[in-house]
């Protein structure tokens, strides 16, 4: 079990093997959604899932839980991604991001 969990985290690490992943999925997306199966790629999309305890549950579809969930995380890893390389250039010359680099 260990070895798995250590291949799958070389895996993840591979910066250009998962980009190739995350291309293949989106043109099977792209394919998906421009063929005879696109009602059913819709439907999939439309799918309501919900996860709750005790009275209280949170209800969204498949397309929300992706925009609003896994691109906050998304997003937060990318934020680490950054933290992470400006320690590691410490040392070096410290590098500064522009005040208004989202504008």
């Amino acid at each position: 079990m260990k070895s798995k969990l250590n291949a799958f985290q070389r895996f993840v690490r591979t910066e250009a093997l998962s980009g190739v992943v995350l291309l293949a999925f989106a043109v099977l997306a792209l394919a998906l959604a421009n063929s005879p199966w696109a009602p059913l790629y819709t439907e999939l999309w439309e799918t309501e899932f919900a996860v709750g305890s005790g009275g209280h549950s949170l209800s969204l579809t498949l397309h929300q839980w992706i925009n609003d969930g896994l691109m906050a995380l998304f997003f937060l890893l990318v934020g680490l991604e950054i933290k992470q390389a400006s320690r590691r250039r410490h040392g070096r010359r410290r590098s500064r991001l522009p005040p208004r680099s989202a504008e």
